[in-house]
């Protein structure tokens, strides 16, 4: 597994980049709109969190700013019907936190939101995610989160 790229930023696009390592190797990572959001210009430095998604047909890396949004893209694969291509595009409409808070309460006019997600669609993911994501207390900055290990833990921050 690809866990990590780091290296210039060598092509932007709203959905893709790529990365040339030190040691001379540029990685294509599909990206969801909020990295390209943050991302820098190009020649500059960046790292992402990857995840590597092997098909039979094609092998490809999805690339996030935080290791939590890797792993709120990797969760959602794990609902029936959620390939990467709808992972990332519910990562591209809405926050991780926000996904998970719509999962929890299981808020389905939220997830409806998403393009490609009715309410079917909706109802599947929250059927099979709701009970397997922790509760997650957010601060004021967008990317830094407390993630709580148990339902019914209290944190104070």
């Amino acid at each position: 597994m690809i866990a990590q790229v780091t290296g210039a930023l060598a092509t932007k696009e709203l959905d893709r980049v790529e990365i040339m390592t030190a040691g001379g190797v540029a990685y294509e990572c599909l990206i969801p709109l909020s990295v390209f959001e943050g991302l820098p210009a190009e020649g500059q430095t960046v790292t992402l969190h990857t995840h590597l998604a092997v098909r039979e047909d094609a092998w490809h890396l999805y690339g996030f700013a935080h290791p939590y949004e890797r792993s709120v893209f990797q969760k959602l694969l794990g609902a029936k019907g959620v390939g990467p291509a709808l992972a990332l595009g519910i990562l591209s409409a809405l926050t991780p936190e926000r996904v998970v808070r719509a999962l929890r309460e299981k808020d389905v006019t939220t997830l409806m939101r998403v393009p490609r997600v009715g309410r079917k669609k909706a109802e599947q993911i929250i059927l099979d995610l709701a009970d397997k994501m922790a509760p997650v207390v957010c601060s004021e900055s967008r990317w830094s989160f407390v993630q709580l290990i148990t339902a019914g833990t209290h944190s104070t921050l």
